[in-house]
């Protein structure tokens, strides 16, 4: 029989059995009606443990055999009938998560109802019944900065932010395995966990590779997942383009690059995992472990009344935090800081005591001191039993900055302060570079002293070093060359891949320019160069004509916001107590507040535009809580990929939790050009 072109399924044949009585009759003696069934061929170089029948799957049973072929029946190609499986399954089961342990697929089809485990065991089942060879995926996500804590059954060395595990399948057609999730009724967009919900961070999967799964739906199962043990491999970045942009590591309890889930010997000393009585307790903590100590709910903390120098450094730490995947730190001062977030969260405390309380507070828990000698003119810094100094004299082409790391109640605190704004930016740029964390990787403070040794008044990295430890050389990332693309945010990388600036006005609030932070957060990630920092009577002329600027607050207080916006037609009209206006001409687009709702309230424009074959961005609203939602919204470079092709956002901020902050889910986008 020939069933090319028909496909797989179920088909009807008759046969016949006829005599030739002479060149004339013909006499037909019996006649036999009946059906035969097609499946795939079996693709060649994939391992028979694909195919089998073990205690979840029976694909050798004419019971399921029978249900894939009536479901998949017609189709041609494998991807066609693992879809087919698929929308049958996801639409044949009720979904009930509380429903018990994992079921078989024969007990499935009987039950009708499950969990995730229960659909993918049913599609698998199916799927190979039909030779198209599929496995069972296991998947652990990790949420940013909210959600409870989980230590996902002792996996990793510290209680991670778990968001919720999940099971699906991963079947085999076009020369690799795709994934296929029956629940959902997705196929094929495994990044699909990401970007559905905005508080999962990563993903990470695991495919059972063996013939032979006995797991149950129980702690055992979802450890040797996450471990990859007993037939686990990891294809986290193998699968229909990666589960992930890039492996997500929630605990690396001795920095080693190995993830406390894959590490033999998580705590590093020397003792395997299986032999160790406490194999996450080793060796002292150093600046190579910032990442895993500071993992998750990251505060930096300025002073109220800081210089905003001092706040600019807080974009060059988050840059480097963004650009290893850390977290981002959330912005605040002192005094927005609430008291729970001050008792049990990490904090990176840019500004010294003199102008932050926070820093006065935690120098005298870490036994920090300083001395201001006004007799010989001299500054001097203490701590655990070193000093360095600085001749004020020398002051403002010299300057000096302690680095700290530690830990209190739980939770890491890392001080960066300077006598003056450049020590404290020239500690944070030293900072910015997690090349500099594994150079001084068992070290947990650090000297500095910056001299301004070209003469140009700013800080570089070449002219920062380290008095109380010996220098090792560092070379920070290279700049990348900016290039003139359409000034659309989804053009943001390749747009600002070099010389680019931050700008914000002198005399700008704190909570301005901590917008900046949550810019270069975002520009870590995705490897973009680092922007400088500068307030606009910093700014060179040069930079100021040649630069790629990112501009953070608005006219009313920064300079170079009132002089771009009437190049791009951007004009604001305010009548007091009435009505506050944002208008963009060019695009006849605006946006307006009831200033009697503000604080509650605010609004923002985000712009991107081209002055003279550079980008400028703009980022300002009506007040600090304006300017600080729009940098909120551009932290996420989702954002600029869903408005790729726009240029102009036009952003309302409510305080719906009333906590008298920003969070992502509070901003909502008005027009958008």
């Amino acid at each position: 029989m020939n069933n090319i072109g028909k496909g797989i399924g179920f088909f009807t044949f008759s046969c016949e059995v006829w005599e030739e009585v002479d060149s004339y009759t013909n006499v037909k003696h019996d006649e036999k009606n009946d059906r035969y069934w097609a499946i795939f061929y079996r693709p060649s170089g994939v391992s028979t443990n694909y195919y089998c029948d073990d205690m979840w799957h029976h694909p050798s049973d004419f019971y399921i055999l029978e249900n894939a072929l009536y479901e998949a029946g017609g189709t041609t190609s494998s991807r066609g009938a693992a879809t087919a499986l698929m929308n049958f399954v996801h639409y044949y089961i009720i979904a009930d998560p509380d429903f018990g342990d994992r079921t078989a697929d024969l007990d499935v089809l009987t039950q009708k109802k499950g969990d995730c485990n229960d659909f993918a065991d049913l599609y698998t089942g199916l799927a190979r019944s039909i030779n198209i060879p599929t496995r069972i995926v296991c998947g652990t996500t990790f949420k940013g900065s909210s959600g409870g804590e989980d230590d996902v059954c002792g996996v990793y060395c510290i209680p991670v932010r778990k968001g919720w595990y999940h099971a699906w399948a991963e079947s085999y057609y076009y020369g690799s395995f795709h994934h296929v999730d029956p629940t959902g009724n997705i196929i094929e967009y495994p990044r699909c966990y990401i970007d559905y919900y905005p508080d999962i961070h990563s993903i990470h999967a695991s495919a059972y590779t063996g013939c032979s799964d006995n797991y149950f739906d129980d702690c055992f199962w979802t450890y040797d997942s996450e471990c990859c043990l007993n037939g686990f491999c990891d294809v986290t970045t193998l699968t229909d383009g990666g589960y992930d942009t890039k492996y997500y590591c929630p605990s690396d309890q001795d920095n080693d690059g190995i993830c406390d889930s894959l590490d033999p010997d998580k705590d590093g000393d020397g003792i395997p995992n299986s032999s160790d009585a406490n194999p996450c307790v080793g060796a002292g903590f150093g600046f190579s472990d910032i990442p895993s100590l500071f993992l998750l709910n990251n505060f930096h903390v300025v002073g109220d009344n800081a210089k905003c120098t001092d706040v600019l450094g807080t974009a060059n730490v988050s840059w480097g935090y963004g650009s290893v995947d850390m977290t981002r730190p959330e912005g605040k001062t002192d005094v927005l800081l609430t008291l729970f977030e001050h008792d049990y969260y990490n904090l990176i405390i840019v500004g010294g005591p003199a102008i932050n309380s926070v820093a006065d507070e935690f120098d005298n828990a870490f036994g920090i001191t300083y001395y201001n000698d006004t007799v010989s003119d001299i500054f001097y810094i203490f701590v655990e039993g070193r000093s360095i100094y600085l001749d004020k004299g020398n002051y403002h082409s010299e300057d000096i900055c302690v680095v700290y790391l530690g830990q209190q109640n739980n939770r890491s605190i890392l001080l960066i302060w300077g006598y003056g704004w450049q020590g404290t930016y020239a500690g944070s740029v030293f900072m910015s570079y997690p090349q500099v964390w594994n150079a001084y990787a068992r070290e947990h403070l650090l000297l500095l002293r910056w001299k301004d040794t070209n003469g140009n008044g700013f800080i570089e990295f070449s002219e920062v070093h380290p008095e109380n430890v010996p220098e090792v050389p560092v070379t920070p990332p290279s700049p990348g060359t900016p290039q003139l693309l359409s000034p659309v945010f989804r053009n943001i990388p390749s747009l600002f891949a070099g010389f680019s600036f931050h700008v914000v006005g002198e005399y700008a609030k704190c909570t301005d320019v901590l917008g900046t932070a949550n810019v270069s957060w975002a520009y870590g990630t995705k490897g973009i160069y680092r922007p400088e920092g500068k307030t606009d009577a910093i700014l060179t002329l040069y930079e100021h004509d040649n630069g790629n600027l990112i501009i953070v607050g608005g006219p009313a207080i920064n300079p170079a916001a009132d002089e771009f916006d009437p190049y791009f037609r951007i004009f604001y009209s305010y009548i007091p107590d009435v009505i506050f206006t944002i208008s963009c001409l060019s695009e006849n687009q605006s946006i307006s507040l009831d200033p009697k709702n503000y604080p509650s309230e605010d609004i923002c424009i985000v712009y991107l535009g081209r002055h003279n074959n550079r980008n400028i961005l703009f980022i300002w609203g009506y007040g600090w809580q304006g300017t600080y939602a729009g940098s909120l919204f551009m932290s996420n470079p989702n954002n600029w990929s869903c408005y790729g092709s726009n240029h102009l956002l036009l952003l309302r901020w409510h305080d719906f939790n009333s906590d008298g902050y920003i969070q992502m889910a509070e901003i909502s986008v008005e027009p958008h050009v």
